[in-house]
């Protein structure tokens, strides 16, 4: 039996979350699309980044075409709402990630024309969280009111549907999905993956249904007989500044990436598969001698050995512009403002302007290798909670917002709005640091863990029912064997995992347990954490 305790000890899972979104009555529902998940090979993967995903694929031909298959007419006098829960707890040991419980909402800031910023209004109190251990009977799910979307393309670009020309859309990244309207560095998207998708795109991405692997700046690709080599044939398009994309801005891409003087990047421990990366990062090589880029229109990755989930990984790296970027000092990409007043990318909208910790506005953008978006502008309004959000939603103020499980049932009583579940494709998974502890790298100290958790109770009781309990990293169900160890919750094999590695919790003392969202839900989860493992004689601090 395949057991996912002995793989990377900083990485062990909890659940997997439906996404929930919300859009105008008027409009037929469509499952909602989120963040990709880790998949298999990837043993380097930290979970808390990739989520960063991150969200799902890029561009208009993915998630970013959903803008246009709801058919938004002038959507300044329609309401639209996406609601992408993507929930990801991280235990850091010792390391803090953010304040654990769930801050007081927040006034939203000044939003530009032509959004005005919504009045004074308090967010509703927090709920207190039900007790882990009692599973009572599932919580139904609001049904759309409609039929399905058809998932049949439109022939004119290859949209999924046609729509109506024009206007403005402003909307909340927000919620325990997204850092903030600052965090504009693709680099390091992490939950931001969803807008920054709408200004820079990959190599690579994955279909709507998150099935198959489709082209994005590459056409088309080949590998070679003995799976070493990868031919990607690149697009013929421009950049946001109208010059020309090429092999050089990969391979630029790709070393900066791997470049740890850059600030760190999600994807940099997965591209170290391809030959000479780590001579590059290490420092030792000025170039990364597996990135053929001799020719402008072609690029060839050489691995070491063959490495199967390489597609998967450039899928989620993200293409930046060599010419724009490469006067940057290495130690500054980080910093600069950079990516808040230029931005060059090749996605379907660019940046137009943006107020720190208020707004970012993006322009259509005409040259755009899948077509021009229906749309004319983009606006991310910064909220400081999902509440506050929601009530702005609610207000007509913004267009759509993303919604935790725990608002569902409140947003569905909006008769100018539909909650859109669909598979967010995420994971919630507990982090451990060894290093603080040598006990959080035993295997059967992890597998107590998973098997201390009531993971169905929170399902029920938290989530409403719209979760999945999964055993291993991996989230793509083609990478997880039929054996896997399903982890019933049982404290009792708990306690007798945790006497056979001979670890008595109760002599840690405190352990902390912090997430970076700040949303009600992601407390209560924790909270739940927090009482069960109490049972076996963790002492977790919020």
């Amino acid at each position: 039996m395949l057991d996912c305790a002995y793989g990377r000890p900083q990485i062990d899972r909890t659940v997997s979350r439906e996404v929930w979104g919300v859009r105008p009555s008027t409009d037929k529902p469509k499952p909602a699309l989120a963040a990709p998940d880790c998949r298999a090979g990837t043993a380097e993967m930290e979970t808390s980044l990739t989520y960063k995903a991150n969200a799902h694929t890029s561009t208009f031909g993915k998630i970013g075409e959903l803008f246009k298959e709801v058919g938004l007419m002038d959507v300044r006098h329609r309401w639209l709402r996406w609601l992408g829960s993507l929930l990801m707890l991280a235990l850091l040991l010792p390391l803090i990630a953010a304040c654990g419980s769930a801050p007081a909402a927040q006034e939203p800031t000044a939003a530009p024309a032509p959004t005005a910023a919504p009045a004074p209004t308090a967010a509703p109190a927090a709920t207190a969280a039900p007790a882990p251990t009692a599973a009572p009977a599932p919580t139904a799910v609001p049904a759309p009111t409609a039929a399905p979307i058809s998932r049949e393309p439109n022939a004119s670009l290859g949209n999924p549907e046609s729509g109506v020309a024009g206007g403005t859309m402003t909307g909340a990244w927000i919620g325990p999905c997204c850092v903030g309207v600052d965090n504009a560095n693709p680099l390091r998207a992490g939950g931001d993956y969803h807008w920054l998708n709408k200004i820079h795109s990959h190599l690579v991405t994955y279909d709507l249904n998150y099935s198959e692997v489709i082209g994005d700046l590459a056409e088309s690709w080949s590998v070679s007989d003995d799976s070493l080599v990868w031919t990607f044939n690149l697009r013929e398009t421009t950049w946001h500044d109208g010059s020309d994309f090429t092999s050089a801005d990969v391979k630029f891409s790709l070393e900066l990436c791997l470049d740890p003087a850059a600030g760190g990047c999600d994807k940099s421990a997965q591209l170290l598969a391809i030959t000479g990366a780590k001579a590059f990062a290490d420092g030792t090589a000025t170039s990364v001698s597996g990135i053929d880029a001799s020719d402008p229109q072609v690029v060839k990755i050489t691995t070491d050995k063959p490495n199967a989930p390489l597609l998967d990984t450039l899928a989620e790296a993200w293409i930046v512009q060599a010419a724009s970027l490469g006067s940057i000092p290495r130690d500054q990409v980080s910093k600069s403002d950079y990516w808040t007043t230029q931005a060059i990318g090749t996605g379907p909208f660019k940046l137009a302007k943006y107020e720190a910790g208020q707004y970012m506005e993006l322009d259509a953008f005409d040259g755009y290798f899948r077509g021009r978006p229906l749309l004319d502008k983009l606006i991310r309004r910064q909220f400081k909670d999902p509440a506050t959000a929601l009530l702005a939603f609610d207000k007509g103020e913004i267009d759509f917002t993303y919604l935790t499980a725990d608002e569902v049932e409140r947003a569905a009583t909006n008769e100018n709005a539909i909650v859109i579940p669909g598979p967010s494709r995420v994971d919630n998974a507990i982090t451990m640091n060894p290093s603080f502890n040598p006990a959080f790298g035993n295997p059967k100290f992890r597998q107590a863990i998973m098997h201390a958790i009531n993971r169905e109770s929170i399902i029920e009781n938290l989530y409403r029912g719209a979760a999945t309990p999964v055993s291993c990293l991996y989230g793509n169900p083609k990478y997880i064997p039929a054996d896997i160890n399903p982890y019933e919750y049982n404290p009792e094999k708990a306690k007798a995992l945790l006497a056979e590695a001979g670890i008595d919790p109760t002599t840690f003392g405190e352990v902390v347990m912090d997430t970076y969202y700040n949303d009600q839900l992601s407390l209560d989860v924790m909270t739940a954490f927090q009482q069960d493992l109490a049972a076996i004689g963790l002492n977790i601090t919020l």
